[in-house]
Protein backbone atom coordinates (compact mmCIF):
# COMPACT_ATOMS: atom_id res chain seq x y z
CA UNK A 1 0.00 0.00 0.00
CA UNK A 2 1.10 3.70 -0.95
CA UNK A 3 1.09 6.24 1.21
CA UNK A 4 -1.20 8.08 -1.16
CA UNK A 5 -3.55 5.66 -1.02
CA UNK A 6 -3.90 5.43 3.03
CA UNK A 7 -6.58 7.65 3.77
CA UNK A 8 -8.95 6.21 0.48
CA UNK A 9 -10.72 3.59 3.04
CA UNK A 10 -11.38 6.74 6.29
CA UNK A 11 -14.68 8.28 5.78
CA UNK A 12 -13.78 11.85 4.88
CA UNK A 13 -10.52 11.29 3.92
CA UNK A 14 -11.10 13.76 0.71
CA UNK A 15 -9.24 17.52 -0.26
CA UNK A 16 -11.62 20.37 -0.35
CA UNK A 17 -11.17 19.80 -3.93
CA UNK A 18 -11.97 15.72 -4.61
CA UNK A 19 -14.54 15.82 -2.27
CA UNK A 20 -16.30 19.36 -4.33
CA UNK A 21 -15.74 17.16 -7.56
CA UNK A 22 -17.15 13.94 -5.51
CA UNK A 23 -20.13 15.94 -5.02
CA UNK A 24 -20.74 17.79 -8.27
CA UNK A 25 -19.85 14.53 -10.34
CA UNK A 26 -22.64 12.86 -8.05
CA UNK A 27 -25.19 15.66 -9.12
CA UNK A 28 -24.86 14.33 -12.55
CA UNK A 29 -25.52 10.87 -11.90
CA UNK A 30 -28.31 11.22 -9.04
CA UNK A 31 -31.07 10.34 -11.17
CA UNK A 32 -29.67 7.13 -12.43
CA UNK A 33 -28.81 9.46 -15.91
CA UNK A 34 -25.89 11.23 -17.79
CA UNK A 35 -27.43 14.11 -18.89
CA UNK A 36 -25.29 15.55 -21.70
CA UNK A 37 -26.63 19.28 -19.94
CA UNK A 38 -25.69 18.56 -16.55
CA UNK A 39 -22.60 16.90 -17.43
CA UNK A 40 -21.43 20.04 -19.49
CA UNK A 41 -22.82 22.32 -16.56
CA UNK A 42 -19.82 20.29 -14.38
CA UNK A 43 -17.25 20.55 -16.85
CA UNK A 44 -17.81 24.25 -17.00
CA UNK A 45 -17.71 24.33 -13.45
CA UNK A 46 -14.70 22.64 -12.94
CA UNK A 47 -13.39 25.13 -15.02
CA UNK A 48 -14.62 28.13 -13.91
CA UNK A 49 -15.49 27.59 -9.73
CA UNK A 50 -12.20 29.04 -7.84
CA UNK A 51 -11.86 25.72 -5.62
CA UNK A 52 -11.52 23.50 -8.81
CA UNK A 53 -10.17 25.86 -11.39
CA UNK A 54 -6.57 25.64 -9.33
CA UNK A 55 -6.61 21.75 -10.46
CA UNK A 56 -4.71 20.82 -13.25
CA UNK A 57 -6.20 18.53 -15.80
CA UNK A 58 -4.06 15.62 -14.90
CA UNK A 59 -5.48 15.95 -11.43
CA UNK A 60 -9.05 16.54 -12.23
CA UNK A 61 -8.54 13.35 -14.65
CA UNK A 62 -6.72 11.29 -11.76
CA UNK A 63 -9.27 12.09 -9.15
CA UNK A 64 -11.99 11.16 -11.67
CA UNK A 65 -11.25 8.11 -12.72
CA UNK A 66 -10.55 7.14 -9.04
CA UNK A 67 -14.44 7.93 -7.94
CA UNK A 68 -15.88 6.87 -10.98
CA UNK A 69 -16.73 3.19 -9.54
CA UNK A 70 -18.36 5.05 -6.29
CA UNK A 71 -21.09 6.78 -8.74
CA UNK A 72 -22.52 3.61 -9.04
CA UNK A 73 -25.95 3.97 -8.42
CA UNK A 74 -25.68 1.45 -5.41
CA UNK A 75 -22.75 3.17 -3.91
CA UNK A 76 -23.27 7.20 -4.96
CA UNK A 77 -24.88 7.78 -1.28
CA UNK A 78 -21.76 6.65 0.16
CA UNK A 79 -19.45 8.39 -2.10
CA UNK A 80 -21.48 11.54 -1.15
CA UNK A 81 -21.41 11.09 2.34
CA UNK A 82 -17.69 10.93 2.68
CA UNK A 83 -16.93 14.05 0.45
CA UNK A 84 -19.27 15.33 2.87
CA UNK A 85 -17.73 14.35 5.84
CA UNK A 86 -14.08 16.35 4.13
CA UNK A 87 -16.00 19.36 4.20
CA UNK A 88 -17.02 19.32 7.61
CA UNK A 89 -14.44 21.75 8.80
CA UNK A 90 -14.80 23.90 6.40
CA UNK A 91 -16.38 27.44 6.20
CA UNK A 92 -20.28 27.46 6.02
CA UNK A 93 -19.99 29.64 2.62
CA UNK A 94 -18.16 26.69 1.41
CA UNK A 95 -21.51 24.32 1.70
CA UNK A 96 -23.50 27.39 0.45
CA UNK A 97 -21.10 27.51 -2.64
CA UNK A 98 -21.69 23.51 -3.38
CA UNK A 99 -25.54 23.76 -2.82
CA UNK A 100 -25.54 26.48 -5.70
CA UNK A 101 -23.12 24.70 -7.87
CA UNK A 102 -25.11 21.73 -7.54
CA UNK A 103 -28.42 23.15 -8.62
CA UNK A 104 -26.77 24.47 -11.62
CA UNK A 105 -26.60 20.91 -12.26
CA UNK A 106 -29.08 19.42 -11.53
CA UNK A 107 -31.68 22.47 -13.42
CA UNK A 108 -29.25 22.15 -16.27
CA UNK A 109 -31.72 19.24 -18.09
CA UNK A 110 -34.88 21.89 -16.90
CA UNK A 111 -36.24 18.73 -14.78
CA UNK A 112 -35.90 17.98 -11.37
CA UNK A 113 -36.72 14.70 -10.65
CA UNK A 114 -37.61 12.78 -7.38
CA UNK A 115 -33.66 11.75 -6.83
CA UNK A 116 -32.75 15.08 -7.14
CA UNK A 117 -34.50 16.81 -5.01
CA UNK A 118 -34.17 14.21 -2.31
CA UNK A 119 -30.04 14.68 -2.96
CA UNK A 120 -30.35 18.25 -2.36
CA UNK A 121 -32.30 18.31 0.51
CA UNK A 122 -29.45 15.11 1.59
CA UNK A 123 -27.08 17.64 0.99
CA UNK A 124 -28.85 20.52 3.06
CA UNK A 125 -29.20 18.55 5.88
CA UNK A 126 -25.59 16.49 6.18
CA UNK A 127 -23.38 19.99 5.34
CA UNK A 128 -26.42 21.84 8.15
CA UNK A 129 -27.58 24.37 5.53
CA UNK A 130 -29.63 26.43 7.73
CA UNK A 131 -33.06 26.42 6.21
CA UNK A 132 -33.57 30.02 5.28
CA UNK A 133 -30.19 30.28 3.44
CA UNK A 134 -31.02 26.97 1.11
CA UNK A 135 -33.84 28.72 0.57
CA UNK A 136 -32.66 31.81 -0.67
CA UNK A 137 -30.64 30.29 -3.18
CA UNK A 138 -33.01 27.40 -4.59
CA UNK A 139 -35.01 30.02 -5.20
CA UNK A 140 -33.14 32.53 -6.85
CA UNK A 141 -31.58 29.43 -9.17
CA UNK A 142 -34.96 28.75 -9.91
CA UNK A 143 -35.86 31.99 -10.91
CA UNK A 144 -32.69 32.36 -12.71
CA UNK A 145 -33.22 29.03 -14.49
CA UNK A 146 -36.76 29.95 -15.62
CA UNK A 147 -36.55 31.68 -18.54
Amino acid sequence: MSLSNIFDDIIGGMTKEEAFLAILSAAVLVDGEKDAREAEELEALIRRSRTLSALKPNEVAAFKAKIEPRLAKDKINELVSDACASLKQEKPDVALSLLAHCCDIIFADQHVRTEERTFLQGLISTLAIPENDAEMILRALKVKNAH
